[in-house]
């Protein structure tokens, strides 16, 4: 799996940086329920492919903020 550049994943989950646990993963369940490729049956090849991308970026987002270590390095 290609790794994204995007950075700013506070920012993609729409949540502070000061956010707690319950909030990170509240956020990170909501993005996997609008991206999920078993969401996305019936739209276009653009939408499934961006969709997927956005998959990709929110469980990067959840793996590095969940995880402390991972966290301060970002």
């Amino acid at each position: 799996m290609n790794k994204t550049i995007f950075t700013d994943y506070y920012a993609f989950l729409g949540i502070s940086q000061n956010a707690s646990t319950e909030e990170i993963h509240k956020a990170y369940k909501g993005k996997m329920k609008l991206y999920h490729p078993d969401m996305q049956v019936g739209k276009s090849e653009e939408e499934q492919k961006m969709a997927q991308k956005n998959c990709q970026i929110t469980q990067e987002a959840y793996d590095t903020l969940s995880n402390e270590n991972k966290k301060m390095t970002k």
